[in-house]
């Protein structure tokens, strides 16, 4: 009488393991990515920052100045000298940082 083979290891659910296994994967290295580009945006943002304070104190030759993220929130909240794009670019990262 012919046997017939077994797919896989024959344990039920292996399959559906498997699929999600690589799903979470997949979703891991989406996440570790998005890490990488927000700590590339930190520093980023920083720096901008930093060289929006300087030109604002007139101090443009000192732009190392670094900031608290508190204190950049706060720049970008309140003062319209901020260039629209640097403050959406801060809010973002608070957003990102607390849904972390």
């Amino acid at each position: 009488m012919h046997k017939r083979r077994k797919k896989g290891s024959g344990d039920p659910g292996t399959g559906k393991q498997r699929m999600y296994e690589r799903l979470f994967n997949e979703q891991l290295k989406k996440v570790s990515a998005l890490r990488a580009t927000l700590v590339v945006a930190r520093k980023k943002i920083t720096e901008l920052s930093g060289i929006v304070t300087a030109f604002q104190e007139g101090q443009a030759n000192r732009y190392e100045v670094a900031l608290t993220e508190e204190e950049m929130i706060v720049l970008a909240d309140g003062d319209r000298d901020v260039s629209d794009m640097l403050a959406d670019q801060v809010l973002a990262l608070a957003r990102a940082r607390s849904i972390m």
